[in-house]
């Protein structure tokens, strides 16, 4: 009786672990497959913005408009699965004209770029003059 019992106790504690198993696996693949969603969308927008910014000094109309409807499904993407501190830094670049023409719209673009660094856990560990250099060629 006692085998039997000792028996139904470790099947039981297989079966437990394998349903915890496959739940936590099961939830963390979600989360990583979010977070993909997420870093994409972040992604697309700095193509995006990179890419009509490009097109418009080219004055390339079939460019400015394919950037265009990225940057629409980006930001759209950015609205769904981004950090609300994201959202907010890009909604303020947004007030501010969403424009990178002048010196005080790279700075807005910056702190775009800065708050997207800021979810990744890099916020501080590079200097905005240097990302500045990459992005626009130059020290702001």
């Amino acid at each position: 009786m006692n085998e039997i019992v000792v028996a139904i106790i470790a099947l039981a504690g297989v079966v437990i672990g394998g349903i915890l198993q496959h739940l936590f696996s099961k939830n963390f693949n979600s989360e990583q497959r979010l977070k993909e969603l997420e870093t994409q969308a972040y992604i697309d927008f700095i193509k995006a913005t990179a890419g009509i910014n490009s097109a418009q000094k080219n004055n390339d109309k079939d460019k400015e408009v394919e950037y265009t409807l990225l940057m629409l499904d980006a930001k759209a993407r950015i609205c769904i699965y981004g950090k609300p501190e994201i959202i907010t830094a890009l909604a303020d670049f947004w007030r501010k004209g969403a424009k990178i023409e002048k010196k005080e719209d790279m700075l807005n673009f910056l702190e775009v770029i800065e708050a997207l660094r800021g979810v990744t856990g890099k916020e501080g560990e590079v200097q905005s003059k240097d990302i500045s250099q990459l992005i626009f060629g130059r020290d702001l």
